[in-house]
């Protein structure tokens, strides 16, 4: 019986790059100033803080701008439950998430810096 003969590897390509997901982009929005805190999201809506002043509700599915709040703010918002919670000066607020209305606010005694958390 002979000895078993070495084999060569067989010859290997890069690999293909298979994409995960695909990627695309759904829309861009347009702003009035840079934003001044981190977005939140509440898979309809994503919030936006502005630099200039003021939070934006846009469309997670078109891009438009469905309302303005008047809140200064330089903390990332949080979304629950219908609700968006945004520190702005000095109260924290909740504001309805289909509208911008304010629910209500509540004095904070001393600046707040880390962002809202919501469950």
């Amino acid at each position: 019986m002979a000895p078993p003969q070495p084999t060569t590897p067989p010859k290997v390509g890069p690999p293909a790059a298979l994409p995960l997901f695909p990627l695309r982009v759904r829309w861009s929005a347009e702003l009035d100033s840079p934003p001044a805190a981190g977005v939140a999201t509440d898979n309809v809506r994503v919030f936006v803080p502005l630099a200039a002043g003021g939070v934006l509700a846009i469309s997670a599915e078109n891009g438009g701008v469905l309302w303005r709040a008047d809140i200064t703010t330089t903390v990332r918002p949080a979304a629950a439950d219908g609700h968006v919670y945004v520190v702005g000066g000095d109260a924290l607020q909740a504001l309805d998430a289909t509208s911008g209305r304010t629910l209500w606010r509540v004095p904070l005694a001393a600046a707040v810096s880390a962002p809202v958390v919501a469950r």
